[in-house]
């Protein structure tokens, strides 16, 4: 049936990669994500506890521009019932944070093990849009499956009222 349709292979083909690529996708925050980054920052603005922290230090990532600003690292350090804990919190309110010095004192919010910066908004990049890369292909390979079918359906179904 191969051999007589090479459309319906081509589209199996087309629907096989664009699926597969899609996952791969899908994959790539879980291999490039940092350890600090947290999927919780809004429960943690609104439930986490206010604690004083210490910078530690402030590193920008230069191989990251948006709008010609590059997202900021802020790692800093607090006490959470006797123990020092140290965290990093990765923003792009570079404005916010243009005074802020290393041994400067800060506002934290935390919440189960994890923190953040009061007052900034995380940075986070969006995969969402390459998700939709694979979309038209898996789109095309569906429509050439469906009209490399169609007319053996049409037929199978012609068939069967005889």
């Amino acid at each position: 049936m191969l051999k007589k349709h090479p459309r319906l292979l081509i589209g199996l083909l087309i629907v096989i990669l664009s699926t597969f690529f899609f996952f791969c996708i899908m994959m790539i925050p879980l291999l490039i994500s940092e350890p600090y980054e947290s999927n919780k920052y809004n429960e943690i603005e609104v439930k986490g506890v206010n604690i004083i922290g210490t910078v530690i230090n402030i590193k920008q990532n230069l191989n990251i521009t948006i709008n010609n600003d590059h997202p900021t690292v802020i790692s800093y350090k607090f006490k959470w019932k006797g123990n020092e804990l140290n965290s990093k919190f990765r923003t792009l309110d570079n404005d916010k944070i243009v005074n802020l010095k290393i041994n400067d004192t800060l506002q934290i919010k935390y919440l189960n093990g994890e923190s953040k910066v009061a007052g900034l908004d995380p940075f986070a990049f969006s995969i969402t849009p390459f998700l939709m890369i694979p979309l038209p292909f898996f789109i095309i390979g569906l429509s050439l499956i469906f009209f490399s079918l169609k007319p053996y359906l049409t037929e199978r179904r012609a068939n069967k009222k005889i």
